[in-house]
């Protein structure tokens, strides 16, 4: 199913944040919500065949990050955000729909925004499945190599 609209207790709207709105689609109902994140430069039809499926069991939320797909940003160009800065627009999101215990799903830059939403606020996210994310800093190309050689040496 690609049409979201089709699925049970579907909704899709804006929810203002600091700094403009977050666009969203929700669908289905159940305990332990869903909040789905996309990669850079992605929205949120980016999950329209998994929340098919999802939301046969339990409530499932894509957002649009800050300045991706239907969200938007106020101000002049360029909307440079953080990721501590997108996370605290996604809670906020999350807060205004009534969700405040949830998962995380999320892909690349969603991933990451995930993870710093788990960091920031523990009692409000269970747990985070991030796909394809880019989590640790930045290493010379000489560590790495060095890293890479060690982790063979001891078996890994």
């Amino acid at each position: 199913m690609t049409d979201l609209s089709q699925l049970p207790s579907f909704e899709e709207g804006y929810v203002p944040v600091v700094g403009g709105r977050i666009h969203y689609a929700s669908a289905g109902d159940g305990p332990m919500p869903i909040v789905c994140l996309h990669k850079l430069g992605g929205w949120v039809a980016e999950w329209r065949w998994i929340m098919p499926i999802l939301a046969t069991r339990t409530r499932v939320i894509a957002m649009d990050l800050p300045g991706h797909g239907g969200s938007k940003m106020e101000g002049d160009p360029p909307f440079i955000c953080t990721q501590e800065e997108a996370a605290a627009k996604i809670m906020a999101a999350a807060d205004s729909l009534g969700v405040s215990n949830f998962s995380f799903v999320g892909s690349s830059e969603g991933g990451c925004v995930a993870t710093v939403c788990a960091a920031m606020w523990p009692e409000k996210v269970s747990s985070v499945a991030s796909l394809g994310s880019a989590l640790a800093g930045s290493a010379p190309r000489a560590e790495l190599r060095k890293a890479t050689a060690h982790a063979i040496a001891d078996g890994y």
